[in-house]
């Protein structure tokens, strides 16, 4: 059972803007709040792991990707 939280990744988000890689799978308390979070803040951010995030659309991903796009 994941104990990670919206919250928790805000605090590495900002902790850590060098992330390239990062797995948030079966964080089912996460929401598409931490997938904006890591895009402002984490712009080396090449690898991200979402599979079974439940509040998470499966399109959310990509969105943003887009919107990082130059």
């Amino acid at each position: 059972m994941s104990q990670v939280t919206d919250e928790g990744i805000e605090v590495a988000a900002v902790e850590f803007q060098g992330l390239k890689k990062l797995s948030m799978a079966w964080c089912y308390r996460l929401t598409e709040r931490s997938l904006r979070v890591l895009a402002r803040n984490c712009a080396a951010l090449q690898e991200l792991n979402v599979a079974e995030c439940s509040g998470i659309r499966p399109t959310a991903v990509d969105e943003l990707q887009v919107r990082r796009q130059p």
